[in-house]
């Protein structure tokens, strides 16, 4: 007897649900839809407890409304989604980085004098620059390959003297502070074997 009546009531209950349904819609293609929505409702609430009759063993519980969600595996999602993003923003980060590095190398190596150089740089957890270092690297300017072209500047401008390290040191800060907003502090010029 409990279940008929509990049949009896999630139907009244619906039905109620149903009218009120009815009345807050505008007249359109949206009442079908509504209509066999609610039709599947009141299927299931009848079904549901005649079910559970006639198979107590099993259970046939629909709790579409009463969703809870796994919190063990919400958290692992998210965990997820997380490590996710951190792997995106770490490969956006070196190829950024690797870019920015062949970028002030072409830079740094416009300023007479400098031949060949490395740069390494640290970006922060944004992306921007932070700390730059580059070491000047000794050696003679490469020899055109083509006879008809010429160097620019000549092989006498090589960095030798104390001088020379801190002028062209002076230039390529001056370069890369202009371009970049960095400050002097962010930095560093090394020059081989010194």
């Amino acid at each position: 007897m409990s279940t008929l009546a509990e049949i009896v009531k999630n139907i009244l209950f619906i039905i109620i649900l149903a009218s009120f349904m009815e009345i807050l819609l505008p007249d359109g293609g949206l009442k079908p839809f509504v209509r066999f929505a609610i039709g599947l409702f009141i299927l299931i609430s009848v079904l549901s407890p005649v079910l559970s009759l006639l198979f107590s063993q099993q259970q046939f519980e629909v709790k579409l409304w009463d969703y809870q969600s796994n919190i063990d595996q919400s958290e692992h999602i998210s965990k997820k989604g997380q490590d996710l993003n951190r792997q995106i923003k770490e490969s956006n980060n070196a190829a950024l980085r690797e870019k920015m590095q062949g970028q002030i190398a072409s830079m740094a190596m416009l300023v007479p004098g400098v031949q060949r150089l490395e740069t390494r740089i640290d970006l922060g957890q944004e992306g921007n620059l932070e700390k730059l270092h580059i070491m000047v690297k000794a050696g003679k300017p490469e020899q055109p390959k083509e006879p008809a072209s010429t160097l620019v500047f000549s092989e006498t401008q090589t960095i030798v003297g104390e001088v020379e390290k801190a002028e062209v040191k002076d230039k390529i800060l001056a370069l890369l502070c202009n371009l970049y907003g960095l400050q002097k502090t962010d930095i560093e010029i090394e020059f081989e074997g010194s």
